[in-house]
């Protein structure tokens, strides 16, 4: 049950930070959401969770890195401040680690799976983009729709493929909501910011809660510190640690 949680949250060689794009213009209406946020970068966060299927409740700390594209490594830490479990994503494959049960779960193909649950165009960078607010845009800024409680929204769609509702809010405006929806309409999974916050990484927010609803998993992430580094630590291999029972992952991202 825990390696589809963590297969949910998921999301080593060292390599140099990005160097900053070019600015953005000014009269860009999408200006803040196009600001660049540096990699790599990592963040330290308390996080609620409540997911009766998966038998898991209650609360802890965790630390985030992120190396894009595509590079994730989530640590859940245990009272002394060691990693009690990790799950981690190479930019294609995945692997999650029990440290307790001295197991190790893996994946080849996540990049694969998860165009395919969420369309073609969201791949497995694109739901690390989401965990640090970063949302795709729209095409033509003129399918921007304002509602009366002064946010605005658009929607990204794929035949076949469902669609995705992205609303922003605030000013400038950043992120409030992601919902994901399937081909026939159901929900597959809605993500909410609350403010985003400037650091010395970029604009990034200040917490999210994820809702998977035929998982009936809520988890509520509010992040500590967010801080950019100067290389990134080797922590997104998905072998197995030495002595660790492995096996394939064959929990399912997809509604039953």
């Amino acid at each position: 049950m825990r390696v589809m949680l963590f297969g949910i949250v998921t999301v080593g060689t060292l390599g140099c930070r990005k160097p900053l794009p070019p600015p953005v213009a000014s009269d860009d209406p999408f200006a803040a959401l196009r600001a660049p946020v540096l990699d790599p970068l990592r963040a330290r966060f308390s996080f609620k969770i409540d997911a009766p299927r998966l038998g898991l409740e209650g609360g802890t700390g965790g630390a985030l890195i992120v190396d894009r594209p595509g590079r994730m490594h989530f640590a859940v830490l245990g009272p002394l401040g060691g990693a009690m479990a990790t799950a981690q994503t190479d930019g294609a494959g995945a692997s999650v680690v029990l440290r307790r049960q001295s197991q190790h779960f893996w994946v080849d193909s996540l990049d694969a799976t998860v165009r395919g649950w969420m369309g073609e165009e969201l791949g497995l960078d694109g739901v690390v983009g989401l965990f640090v607010g970063q949302v795709p845009l729209p095409d033509d800024p003129s399918t921007l729709r304002a509602a009366d409680d002064g946010s605005h929204s658009y929607v990204r769609s794929q035949p076949g493929q469902g669609t995705m509702m992205v609303r922003l809010a605030g000013e400038p405006l950043h992120p409030s909501e992601v919902r994901i929806d399937d081909a026939n309409g159901q929900e597959r999974l809605t993500l909410r910011y609350g403010e985003f916050r400037s650091t010395d990484a970029g604009r990034l927010p200040k917490e999210w809660s994820l809702s998977v609803p035929s998982m009936e998993l809520t988890l509520d992430v509010r992040f500590k510190s967010w801080e950019p580094l100067e290389t990134a630590p080797e922590v997104f291999s998905t072998a197995a640690p030495e002595g660790f029972a492995s096996a394939e992952w064959t929990g399912r991202l997809a509604p039953r």
